[in-house]
């Protein structure tokens, strides 16, 4: 659960399987490269954020979001297999100044809006509505996190919500492994803060006994979530 709303903050939720169904039988599969500027406000981009709804199989995402900071203009959050961006452009909200890349290899398949609203009855389109609803709520409680949080305790958050993505109820996990590794640079991305910041944070929470790292994940101690408030 976020801090302000019952949600995972920085990670958007899964898809129904109902809308995964549609997304792989209707529509079109492509497969990224590391790096690639999927969509958004960016010459190199596959399309723009008007274009296609897209959702992701296998890989991950990153999704940037402009900000009024002159070091650091853009925000990230990322985006797990088994979700779907553009899903303010569905809800017809302007996007056009995120941008939607590959933070590693993936595939994805894309579909217009007007594509899946032509073959999908009100249901599934209600069932859509709500799912993109519940992915702006996850915007807003990482928002919320960032201006009243310290990093530490953002990034905290995170890796609550990370761990809330991969299972059902970590309440009674002793500990909690991730599989998923994610770069020094991609977290301070994540938590808009610098690469020095984080390089400081995690030496310190493996030595406290929060967090140790595997070959590609993460082991999260309950530990470090029954002291979120008091991180400093």
């Amino acid at each position: 659960m976020g801090k302000y709303y019952k949600t995972t903050p920085w990670v958007i939720p899964e898809l129904p399987q109902s809308l995964k169904n549609i997304f792989k039988k209707n529509g079109k599969k492509i497969s990224i490269r590391k790096n690639q500027v999927i969509s958004g406000n960016d010459e190199t981009a596959l399309f723009s954020n008007t274009e296609k709804l897209i959702y992701i199989d296998s890989g991950l995402l990153g999704q940037a979001y402009k900000t009024y900071c002159v070091n650091k203009p853009y925000a990230m959050s990322i985006v797990l297999p088994g979700r779907m961006v553009n899903y303010l452009h569905y809800l017809e909200i302007d996007n056009s100044g995120d941008i939607i890349l590959a933070l590693r290899k993936s595939d994805i398949f894309t579909m217009t809006k007007s594509q899946f609203d032509g073959i999908t009855e009100k249901d599934l389109k209600d069932e859509m509505v709500k799912y993109c609803k519940k992915a702006v709520t996850s915007d807003f409680d990482a928002m919320c996190c960032m201006f009243t949080c310290d990093t530490p305790q953002r990034l905290a958050y995170f890796l609550k919500a990370l761990a809330e993505s991969f299972y059902d109820d970590i309440s009674t996990m002793p500990l909690v492994e991730i599989p998923l590794k994610l770069s020094y640079a991609e977290m301070s991305y994540i938590m808009h803060t610098t690469i020095r910041t984080i390089e400081r944070l995690l030496p310190k929470w493996r030595s406290m006994g929060y967090i140790s790292t595997g070959r590609n994940s993460i082991i999260i101690y309950k530990k470090l979530f029954n002291e979120i408030e008091s991180l400093a």
